[in-house]
């Protein structure tokens, strides 16, 4: 089910006329913050982050 309504939410997000059936709860939809933009993971040699 988690799965099923990730994938949901994606197809929402790529596809604003798509309808989510059930819709959301409120708790589905909360967002959290951001990651932080400093990233302290090391970007591989050639990479460079957006």
């Amino acid at each position: 089910m988690a799965e099923h309504r990730a994938a949901q939410c994606i197809r929402r997000w790529c596809d604003p006329a798509y309808e989510v059936n059930p819709p959301f709860e409120d708790w589905e939809a909360e967002l959290f913050a951001p990651p932080s933009i400093h990233d302290i993971k090391p970007w591989p040699t050639g990479v460079t982050p957006k």
